[in-house]
């Protein structure tokens, strides 16, 4: 992983690395911390990023196959991985000892997560082409959009 200082847009530049997993497909900053997921090792790694001159890996958690997305809320981090078909719950509340504590079905090949409040949006790719809704507060409410038709489904 690479810490770019971009303060001047006109000339960014590298000002620090760090060794990362294998295949890493996904990043995603909050504070001093940096989480990357790696899709060949399937992991995630938590990155301090405190000196950005000098990253190190502060901890490191195993995920379930094909991590391809990290999103970030609160003490958790959010991860949906494409092999398993699953969206994952890490608590970071120790950046040393990232913990899975939840994991819930997304359908077919989830491809990339964001977090907004208590809901995660999981957009899964072929062959099912949708976006789907997940209450994180209630855990299992399912609600899918249908891109081509626009149909909304509860599951």
């Amino acid at each position: 992983m690479q810490v770019i200082d971009i303060s001047n847009p006109a000339s960014p530049s590298v000002v620090g690395t760090v060794t990362t997993g294998s295949a890493t497909v996904s990043v995603a900053v909050s504070g001093n911390y940096a989480y990357v997921v790696n899709q060949g090792s399937n992991s995630m790694q938590v990155i301090n990023i405190t000196n950005p001159a000098s990253p190190t890996v502060a901890g490191t958690v195993t995920t379930a196959n094909g991590p391809a997305s990290v999103s970030l809320s609160g003490n958790k981090a959010y991860v949906v991985n494409n092999s398993s078909g699953t969206l994952q719950v890490i608590d970071i509340t120790n950046p040393a000892s990232p913990t899975v504590t939840n994991s819930v079905a997304t359908g077919s090949d989830p491809m990339c997560v964001t977090v907004l409040g208590n809901y995660a949006y999981v957009v899964n790719d072929q062959p099912t082409n949708t976006l789907k809704v997940l209450n994180m507060e209630c855990g299992a409410l399912n609600i899918t959009l249908n891109p081509v038709t626009g149909q909304l489904r509860l599951l």
